[in-house]
């Protein structure tokens, strides 16, 4: 099946320190706040990522990344756009609660096989 994978990233950089935990934690209320306002959960995995940037972007030797990633089920969440809308008031949820670092998003188009437990 085809469906749509979201790479976000959260940069702290520009004295805007964060950790994964930080993110890891925020996602998690962000996605149950969802969850409870209009049926769509977002899941996430989430990794911690080394980041080389210039410094006109503000980056120092304590420069790091947060990674989410979140891959749109679409045997549970059939409507691929109600789930972009879904991902992104929590990807700015947790951008706000973060003091508004830079983030990036890439989405791409994934063939999905999803194998029920």
């Amino acid at each position: 099946m085809m469906t749509e994978r979201y790479m976000i990233n959260f940069y702290s950089v520009g004295g805007k320190p964060f950790c994964m935990k930080d993110v890891t934690q925020l996602w998690a209320a962000a996605a149950a706040n969802e969850k409870a306002s209009s049926g769509c959960f977002v899941n996430a995995v989430v990794d911690k990522t080394v980041l080389i940037c210039d410094a006109d972007y503000s980056c120092g030797d304590d420069s790091s990344g947060v990674r989410v990633v979140s891959t749109r089920n679409p045997v549970i969440d059939e409507n691929s756009r109600n789930y972009f809308d879904s991902i992104t008031r929590v990807i700015l949820e947790v951008k706000k609660r973060l003091n508004n670092p830079p983030v990036g998003i890439t989405i791409v188009s994934v063939n999905y096989y999803y194998f029920q437990g």
